[in-house]
């Protein structure tokens, strides 16, 4: 302006067109911050949701463990009856060996 004389009605027409057009500038920027934080948000709703259904699909450390002693409780009488089974079979070679060794006897006589 260098000292030049302006009138006040194109000054005050000059200073709201800057203030508009900085507000304008501002809301823009706004409006492209607000999209960008969105587009943030929506990610870490999806990662939450997929947290969510691993959740979901989890085991808890407490059913896991009851379910393992259940388990084991069934193996350890598995090996129990299968040792009987074997004990058994042994019981009735040695038996049946002793039976054919007599019956050889008898009838080498």
């Amino acid at each position: 302006m260098d000292g030049e004389r302006v009138p006040l009605k194109e000054y005050f027409e000059r200073l709201l067109h800057e203030h508009d057009k900085t507000h304008s500038q501002l809301a823009e920027n706004v409006k492209t911050a607000l999209a960008s934080q969105d587009k943030r948000l929506d990610g870490m709703n999806e990662f939450r949701a997929s947290l969510d259904d691993a959740t979901k699909n989890s085991v808890t450390r407490d059913y896991y463990d009851s379910q393992h002693d259940a388990l084991e409780k069934r193996v350890a009488l598995g090996e129990n009856f299968r040792s009987k089974i074997i004990g058994g079979a042994a019981v009735l070679v040695v038996l049946g060996g002793a039976v054919g060794g007599a019956i050889v006897q008898i009838f080498t006589k």
